[in-house]
């Protein structure tokens, strides 16, 4: 028991060092506490029926838990980092390796027990207010049960036995490498001139370069999915290596420069950010990385959530769209007497016939058909980037848009979304060229389905339409595709109370199912109802909102916490150097002059580089948004503008704060 109390009056004698420590794993027991009982929840049943939403709690959960463990060890580091020469004198004063283990082991029993005790208490009140928060915000009703588990209790507390004993075992390996002597003089290591680290910089740099390219070099949804794990990588590899390295090498050059070196203020600017760097530059880059993610995480979530609306209005043209792929009167007919029968009125009805949609790629200017049934690289990057073609005769097209356009064999009307193409020729490889005698987009909003580009194309006849089909897919002509024609009946109905519509659209279903069996003939079809959509995804994009939000706080309070290590760290290596720049002939008014310049470089360095990452992963974010069908570029710009200005006046909040202190540690000798 001599170990257990040896270790308890430490911990009571140095709180200031392990209060942040305890705070820290606290938090981190209560995140993981939440996050387990909302996905192992009863009322998840509720949603997954409704939206489809566990998929993004586990994968939330997951976030958590990779992120808990990587920032316990960082935060057991600078706890052992401020010990390490308390520890080294209790080796001196007789305690072995052997005694100094029990002396850690009893510490880290304490810090779980602190830990768990406290963590699981304040888990269990988060998640009740948190439960009631999504609810509110998904207008579901009560369906979470608030109740804490033994089941839950004990996943937890595994979690944290192992988190734990790792940490233990990491104290372990540093006490037994590291001799007396070093452990009592660990605390001043840093203090030789750091080298310059050319070949890192370099290898920073081109990360970094080829992250931002890669990003930059996106511009189809696809590509975003597939290549923003590796976009990434490279921008953290870069960040990390360019703060590391970048940084001292920065400063050597500088301090070569004697007309900038050799200034006062320049002078005990450059040498003391040396130093600064090679001891926090990897606290640094982790703060600037964590900044970054929170700033692209609840940028992504809140335009998902807010830009819906604006985009079920924009992609459901229609209250209902039915889309088989042979002619189905009997469904309308059907559908007439159900509407009459619960007294509800059919508006705005639409018959039109198209082709299938067909994906294309531009190759040496022509348009060549994309195989989906080829898996080699180069046959799955072109699909990635393909466009999607749909065909429709002229005449459809009039009828559709009450128009009386005409068109020659050789020519074709070109229906978009977006910027209307500048192309004043459309060429087919293995077919003809048609001239483009128009741009519109009428119809576009109508077929714009998937979160990948659609282009109309209206031809003079169906004949032309086939010859091109035939000519362009050589699948067609050897038996093995068909491309259907598509009989769209899309149709707009009267009705305020949200339960009736919702009655009708399954009246609708049903009569769709029951053709579809009682038909003679086998057919496909799609059914799009805009009512449907817009409940499920209230609860999908509120879902993906809520965990945006719960991440976002995680990397905040991460972010807020390595601030807080950093300034108590900072402050108790900065307080010597800088008693000794007074000793040497400055004043304390110069003194307190640099420090206050010294800390504004080093807290504004990781803000300025997540902002930079920020702007150069705004269109790959575009591009995965619209993964989610959102297209409304203008909603997802003002998020995150808006995000972005709460974030920094968040993080100005928080270095106010933490500088104090810094302040309060360098100068109380000063």
């Amino acid at each position: 028991m001599f170990f257990a109390k040896l270790s308890w009056q430490n911990i009571r004698k140095n709180l200031p060092i392990y209060l942040p420590f305890l705070i820290a794993m606290t938090l981190m027991v209560a995140i993981n506490t939440t996050i387990y009982l909302l996905v192992h929840n009863a009322g998840m049943d509720t949603l997954t029926e409704r939206g489809g939403v566990r998929h993004a709690f586990y994968l939330g959960q997951i976030v958590i838990v990779v992120f808990t463990w990587i920032f316990a060890i960082y935060a057991n580091q600078f706890l052992m980092k401020q010990r390490t020469r308390e520890l080294g004198l209790f080796h001196v004063l007789g305690l072995g390796k052997q005694e100094l283990y029990q002396v850690v082991f009893w510490e880290i029993i304490y810090g779980l027990l602190c830990s768990l005790m406290s963590g699981l208490l304040a888990g269990f009140v988060l998640f009740k207010f948190t439960a009631l928060v999504l609810v509110k915000m998904l207008d579901i009703g009560k369906v979470f049960t608030t109740q804490m588990t033994m089941a839950s209790i004990l996943m937890i507390t595994l979690e944290f036995l192992l988190i734990f004993g790792v940490l233990f075992a990491l104290n372990c390996r540093q006490i037994y490498r590291t001799n007396p002597i070093e452990l009592l003089t660990s605390d001043k290591k840093g203090e030789k001139e750091p080298k310059a680290r050319i070949i890192m910089t370099v290898i920073g740099g081109i990360s970094l370069v080829v992250g931002y390219g890669i990003a930059l070099s996106i511009h189809s949804p696809m590509q975003a999915m597939f290549l923003f794990l590796i976009a990434v990588l490279f921008v953290v590899l870069g960040t990390y290596l360019l703060f590391i390295g970048g940084s001292i090498t920065l400063l050597k050059f500088l301090k070569k420069r004697p007309e900038i070196y050799y200034r006062p203020r320049s002078f005990v600017a450059i040498s003391g950010m040396m130093y600064r760097m090679k001891q926090h530059a990897a606290g640094l880059a982790s703060i600037c990385i964590l900044s970054t993610m929170a700033l692209i995480t609840i940028a992504m979530t809140a335009s998902l959530y807010f830009g819906r609306q604006a985009e079920l209005d924009a992609e459901y043209a229609y209250d209902i769209t039915f889309t088989p792929s042979i002619k189905m009167t009997t469904v309308q007919d059907t559908t007439y007497e159900l509407a009459e029968k619960m007294n509800i009125q059919i508006t705005d009805s639409l018959n039109i016939k198209t082709f299938q949609a067909v994906p294309y790629g531009q190759k040496n200017g022509q348009l060549t058909w994309v195989s989906d049934s080829d898996a080699s690289f180069s046959s799955a990057a072109e699909f990635i980037s393909a466009t999607y073609y749909r065909f429709i005769s002229v005449d459809e097209y009039n009828h559709a848009t009450n128009s009386t356009y005409s068109l020659k064999k050789d020519e074709v009307m070109v229906d978009q979304l977006g910027s209307k193409t500048n192309e004043k020729e459309i060429h087919f490889k293995d077919s003809q060229t048609f001239k483009v005698v128009k741009n519109t987009n009428r119809l576009a909003p109508i077929f714009q389905e998937i979160p990948l580009p659609t282009v109309l194309l209206v031809f003079s006849n169906e004949e032309q339409i086939k010859q091109v089909l035939e000519e362009t897919i050589p699948e067609i002509t050897e038996g093995r595709r068909i491309i259907e024609k598509e009989y769209r009946w899309s149709f707009n109905f009267v009705e305020d109370d949200r339960k009736q519509r919702l009655n009708f659209v399954e009246g609708f279903t049903k009569i769709v199912n029951e053709s579809s069996l009682n038909s003679q003939r086998s057919y496909s079809y799609s059914l799009k109802t805009k009512d449907v959509a817009i409940e499920s995804a209230h609860v999908f994009d509120g879902s993906f909102f809520f965990i945006g939000l719960l991440l976002s706080i995680v990397f905040m309070l991460a972010t807020t916490l390595i601030i807080y290590f950093k300034q108590i760290s900072e402050g108790l290596e900065d307080r010597r150097r800088f008693i000794i720049m007074q000793k040497v002939g400055m004043s304390q008014q110069e003194v307190k002059k640099t420090i206050h310049q010294q800390v504004i470089m080093v807290f504004s360095l990781p803000l300025i580089v997540a902002l930079s990452h920020v702007v150069f992963a705004f269109p790959m974010m575009k591009q995965l948004l619209l993964l989610f069908e959102i297209t409304q570029s203008d909603i997802f710009v003002k998020a995150t503008i808006s995000v972005v200005l709460c974030f920094i006046l968040l993080y100005l909040v928080v270095y106010s704060l933490t500088a104090k202190i810094y302040y309060h540690l360098v100068e109380r000798e000063i």
